[in-house]
């Protein structure tokens, strides 16, 4: 859920700080979706650390964390000028520059591809998060438009985006669609095996005399 949920804290930041902060906190809107931008690097890279250490290059890992530590101080010192904002916008532009060049330098040396193993994991349920989350966006005026930033229009957008997210998950996501074909099999042989034994009984019945209406 970690996708979805920076996803939406990118388009609804307004909704979100309005609901767990209230107005006093404003002008903290663009700061969280700076973050929210900063946190899917961030999230989606951690994925490289599961890698080093499952293939057994701990070496590597750290060599990466020499390289890689410098820079964000770097951006951080980069962005002190422009305040909050600046500091948090050159983190997440530090982050999605080395998100590609982090990805080849952990696959190097293994079987592993960044286009086979990462984008195309990673498109079905960026594609069912984006459409869902701009779909809500989009109904929600056309629905109820007289609502304005806060818990209420949040509540309506994440009702909106269920249904789109839920039907694309199924439809794309390789994992869920499996489960789906799975469900409809088991209720299917669920369905089959009581059939099965509503025809034993029915015969049984009628083997040994007890069918309804039938006198003896």
């Amino acid at each position: 859920m970690g996708l979805p949920a920076c996803v939406a804290g990118i388009l609804w930041a307004d909704d979100i700080v309005m609901t767990l902060l209230g107005g006093q906190w404003i002008g903290a809107i663009a700061l969280v979706r700076i973050l929210f931008v900063a946190a899917i690097a961030r999230m989606l890279a951690a994925a490289t650390g599961w890698v080093f250490v499952a293939t057994g290059r701990p070496g590597r890992m750290l060599a990466w964390q020499v390289v890689w530590t410098p820079l964000v101080a770097l951006a951080f010192i980069a962005g002190l000028p422009y305040a909050a904002v600046g500091v948090a916008s050159a983190y997440a532009i530090a982050l999605w520059l080395a998100f590609i060049p982090n990805f080849i330098f952990c696959f190097r040396g293994t079987d592993l591809s960044f286009v086979r193993d990462v984008l195309a994991v990673l498109w079905p349920p960026a594609a069912c998060t984006l459409t869902a989350c701009l779909a809500a966006t989009a109904l929600q005026p056309a629905v109820l438009p007289d609502l304005v930033a806060g818990p209420a229009r949040l509540i309506v957008r994440l009702t909106l985006a269920t249904i789109p997210y839920g039907l694309g998950t199924v439809w794309l996501t390789p994992l869920a669609n499996e489960g789906w074909h799975k469900l409809r099999k088991a209720l299917g042989n669920r369905a089959a095996g009581r059939r099965f034994a509503e025809r034993n009984a029915a015969l049984h019945a009628v083997a040994t005399g007890d069918a309804p209406g039938e006198e003896r």
